[in-house]
């Protein structure tokens, strides 16, 4: 029995018809934020799917073999399907051997998960879904509206799409421009990573279309890095806010930046 979702829960439906591999996947997703939806087959899966009404469903992990309906007839299924047809799917199996990955490209399955599962399996597939999330959750700004103020709380980060966004800092009374993040570029992160309220600020410089990603998006990409390179980060940002914080604080020509940080834009 499926419980009720809560309301910025994202789900992952698990088809695997062995307790043991359909448990350790449950908790595994439950650890990273996800909820779950374990069905024992494939069958159960595709009438589960066909009676869901508040379920946000982000992705399918399904067992490539399972009696009744196998994992690439539920995945046919699914494609076929007009409200389902682009959810991330996910196949799991022993041996991703050459005849199963060429049917799975013919279902547009994403991935596989080869068994036994484990966090690092699942970090490629996890950081796909998230980014798919993000995609489908677009948010648009008009120029020069702000995205963000310096001492809001940071609950996202952003990545352009489209158009650019300019960073800011106090410098006074004033605002000094420190950045300028482009088409496929990231912002917003280094304050979820620190969990403090934002030091800058974010204003589009044109018009701006960007994916979000939630604070759990962010703390599932961090819990999947090794853990040097997430002090490197740590480290990274503690440098980046020293150095704004010297260019606030000092008589540096605001002209000058301006031009700098909008020299290789094509405005």
């Amino acid at each position: 029995m499926v419980s009720m979702p809560e309301n910025d829960k994202d789900f992952i439906m698990v088809a695997e018809d062995s307790p043991n591999d359909s448990l350790v996947l449950k908790r595994l997703l439950e650890k990273q934020g996800y909820g779950v939806i374990d069905c024992e087959d494939g069958r159960t899966a595709w009438d589960m799917m066909q009676s869901m009404e508040q379920i946000k469903l982000v992705a399918l992990f399904v067992d490539y073999l399972m009696p009744g309906m196998n994992g690439f007839e539920l995945a046919n299924k699914v494609r076929s399907s007009s409200r389902y047809a682009g959810l991330p799917i996910y196949l799991a199996t022993s041996h991703a051997q050459q005849d199963l990955v060429v049917k799975a490209s013919k279902l547009k399955i994403d991935g596989f998960i080869v068994k036994p599962v484990t966090l690092d399996k699942l970090s490629k597939p996890l950081n796909e879904v998230a980014e798919k999330v993000a995609k489908n959750n677009k948010i648009v700004f008009s120029a020069n509206q702000v995205i963000f103020s310096e001492g809001s709380e940071s609950k996202e980060m952003y990545r352009v799409e489209s158009g650019t966004v300019l960073i800011r800092i106090k410098k006074g009374e004033a605002e000094l421009p420190v950045g300028v993040i482009k088409t496929g570029e990231y912002f917003g992160e280094m304050s979820l990573i620190l969990g403090e309220d934002r030091t800058a600020s974010a204003v589009a410089l044109t018009d701006v279309m960007l994916s979000k990603f939630s604070e759990k998006d962010v703390g599932r990409f961090l819990d999947n890095t090794a853990l040097p390179i997430r002090e490197l980060l740590v480290d990274m940002i503690h440098r980046i806010r020293r150095n704004n914080k010297l260019l606030a604080e000092n008589d540096i020509s605001d002209a000058r930046l301006i031009e700098m940080l909008t020299a290789s834009l094509d405005l």
